[in-house]
């Protein structure tokens, strides 16, 4: 049978020591599953972001390590943005190191994170031995290998380096752009889903956590300068395209194409949108 594929999202120094550390327990602990890092997984030679993109498309689970240092990183937004694109299925999950779940941002902070201790660490393999369905392991079986994995992985918790609030920079604003216009049909899939808002652990990401992410590439493209052509998202419609502008000031009107209800018109100045 093959095994459940799992993202790592990581940024900084302690996060990465954190990252490997953890790819290298959760098969020791729970044997069905299939960790990807990208410093272990994209080969040498390639075009590093072009692989990661292509990787972000196919995973529906993503392990975010947080630490001190990346509360607020850009890059750890656009790995578990890209992740959490259908409503219905893709779950993304904090795991906390040196930080409490209250220290954790939008949009992390809408999907329930679990701690780097002992306790924290065992909910999240047995959650992740829930999702094998027909594999799952039975608990005393699943006690056991965790029991005998645990202690290697603690120790190399113990040994992470002290927190420096370095991390590498994030994607350039082209990149992300090309990234977000190849995802935009998943986006619009995901916003229009009638899935549940979370799924019975609570991984699945809102509509609300969504917007978000989406706000975090808008800063450079304010929805005031829109032109016909555009890509835009609504709070409530999803993704749209923009059809005409009337009027100007208080008075600008926009009419917008949404997948999910068609053409709307639309007070520029009450509008809730975003420009990708």
């Amino acid at each position: 049978m093959e095994r459940m594929p799992i993202f790592v999202s990581w940024s900084g120094v302690r996060s990465h020591e954190a990252a490997k550390a953890l790819s290298d327990f959760l098969p020791r602990a729970l044997q069905m599953v299939s960790p990807w890092l990208s410093s272990d997984s994209i080969r040498s030679g390639t075009r590093w972001f072009d692989e990661l993109s292509e990787v972000l498309g196919h995973y529906e689970l993503c392990v975010a390590v947080l630490t001190e240092d990346n509360l607020d990183s850009r890059w750890i937004h656009f790995e578990t943005g890209a992740i959490a694109r259908e409503l219905g299925r893709a779950r993304v999950i904090p795991f906390l190191i040196g930080v409490t779940p209250g220290q954790v941002g939008s949009p992390l902070q809408h999907f329930n994170s679990v701690s780097a201790d002992k306790d924290g660490t065992y909910r999240l393999v047995a959650d992740l031995n829930d999702l094998l369905g027909e594999a799952k392991v039975e608990s005393h079986i699943l006690e056991l290998a965790f029991g005998a994995a645990w202690p290697a992985f603690s120790e190399r918790l113990d040994q992470l380096p002290e927190p420096t609030h370095e991390a590498p920079p994030p994607p350039s604003t082209e990149d992300v752009l090309v990234a977000m216009d190849n995802r935009l049909e998943g986006i619009e899939a995901m916003l229009s889903s009638s899935a549940p808002s979370r799924s019975e652990r609570g991984y699945v990401i809102d509509a609300d956590a969504v917007w978000e992410i989406a706000g975090r590439w808008a800063d450079g493209n304010p929805a005031s300068e829109l032109k016909p052509g555009d890509r835009v998202v609504h709070k409530k419609w999803g993704v749209g395209t923009v059809l005409d502008l009337r009027g100007s000031g208080d008075k600008q009107e926009v009419t917008i194409d949404f997948s999910t209800v068609g053409e709307k018109t639309l007070l520029m100045a009450w509008a809730p949108l975003r420009m990708f």
